[in-house]
């Protein structure tokens, strides 16, 4: 999330979301209808890494959860850890630990009032260790049919500006920044806090820049379905009120129909009279080898031919790129229209080929899509690292993506 993107009127949608509880009489807390089935079929998992600048907002979405609340048939928890100095928000005490809380429905828009489960301390959200301890109690102490993780926090794909500005050759750091203990949580560390993890039936990446292959090769093994966008997400991240009263209100739909309700309902948000360049897209982490494989073919195609660099540098050029807020990340580019793009210029069949295999596998992979905004009209739902030539970062090799395939050979080379 940018901490600079416009704010966006909560309050229109706290409004929508208590006129439409007001029309469900029927229905307990949160939506969910007493049908006499008390099974849980969801357990929410957030995962807030507000020990930054974006310690305000966090407030928020913890209230924005708290307006609709668990139920019988979902849980939601969240592990929540604030920032001491510089202090982005005094409310609610102004606590600086780690806390566990059982989100409870209340009409407060401004207080928590969930139950505390647990004051863990100061606790580094970076560590991948924190993340698998969250993971691990939240599905033992509320066993459910299906569980989704939802990571909040800034997002930079698979860098950092620093590691981007510098050319440095170091470890990579991409997600989850912990300012009190220096932490950042790069894209190996991830895999080890979810490899360590129970399975995962969704993993939500509420973060900008995050709906790259690397990032989805690096959590391929520990869930179904990843949700993340391949451009900025605003400020004010996912709109989990709404969210969660689908949820509540259908407790049996599917991971597949949660993963469109929660990029239909990140669109909607947005949307209404709104100029915000959006992407939101579920991608299917089960199927992710054959996209893997279609990509290291294509990289493997034009290593072995020199005479059709030139039309690749072309097509790279005019594809598709992300971060239009800020431009630090304008190499992250969608897979999708390289490859059609190079389809239409280069002409080696082996090289056509494979885009065309390529574009295939990603029509299979990203199971649901959506864009808006002339800035992003030719995303398909999932970005790779592509930088113009000789542009590549030494340290884009120390990625599992770069290390198991061709690609970083190839953008070293053309």
């Amino acid at each position: 999330m940018m901490p600079n993107t416009r704010k966006l009127q909560a309050l229109l949608c706290l409004a929508f979301l208590a006129s439409a509880m007001a029309g469900c009489g029927s229905h307990g807390g949160g939506g969910t209808q007493d049908d006499g089935d008390q099974t849980r079929r969801w357990t929410i998992m957030v995962y807030v890494a507000s020990d930054n600048d974006l310690e305000q907002y966090a407030i928020r979405d913890m209230n924005e959860l708290e307006s609709v609340g668990s139920t019988s048939r979902v849980s939601v928890v969240a592990q929540i850890d604030r920032i001491q100095t510089p202090s982005y928000d005094t409310s609610n005490g102004d606590w600086s630990t780690t806390r566990r809380y059982y989100i409870t429905r209340d009409s407060d828009t401004s207080t928590i009032h969930s139950e505390l489960v647990a004051d863990l301390g100061e606790l580094n959200m970076a560590a991948p260790e924190t993340l698998t301890d969250f993971v691990q109690w939240a599905v033992q102490t509320y066993p459910a049919d299906h569980y989704l993780l939802a990571l909040w926090d800034h997002g930079r794909g698979w860098q950092t500006t620093t590691a981007r500005t510098l050319g440095l050759d170091r470890e990579i750091r991409a997600i989850n920044i912990d300012q009190t203990d220096g932490g950042e949580m790069s894209l190996a560390d991830l895999t080890l806090a979810l490899e360590q993890s129970p399975h995962l039936d969704v993993v939500l990446l509420d973060a900008c820049l995050m709906g790259m292959l690397e990032v989805a090769y690096s959590v391929r093994n520990c869930a179904d379905i990843m949700l993340a966008s391949e451009e900025n997400v605003p400020v004010p991240g996912q709109p989990y009120q709404t969210t969660l009263w689908r949820i509540t209100s259908n407790p049996g739909m599917s991971p597949l129909q949660l993963s469109r309700t929660v990029v239909d309902e990140y669109m909607g948000y947005y949307l209404p009279g709104s100029s915000t360049t959006l992407t939101y897209s579920a991608i299917s982490l089960t199927s992710l080898d054959a996209l893997v494989s279609a990509a290291d073919q294509l990289a493997d195609a034009i290593l072995r031919d020199p005479s059709a660099w030139p039309s690749v540098r072309t097509a790279q050029e005019q594809t598709q790129r992300f971060d239009y807020d800020k431009g630090s990340y304008i190499y992250y580019k969608d897979l999708y229209d390289f490859a059609s793009r190079l389809n239409s210029v280069v002409f080696s069949a082996e090289i056509r080929s494979s885009c065309q295999a390529v574009m295939a596998a990603v029509n299979d992979t990203v199971l649901y899509q959506r864009n808006s905004g002339g800035k992003v009209a030719n995303a398909h739902g999932v970005s790779i690292y592509l930088p113009d030539s000789g542009r590549m970062l030494n340290s884009y090799r120390s990625l599992a993506f770069a290390q198991d395939t061709s690609w970083d050979e190839f953008l070293a080379s053309y």
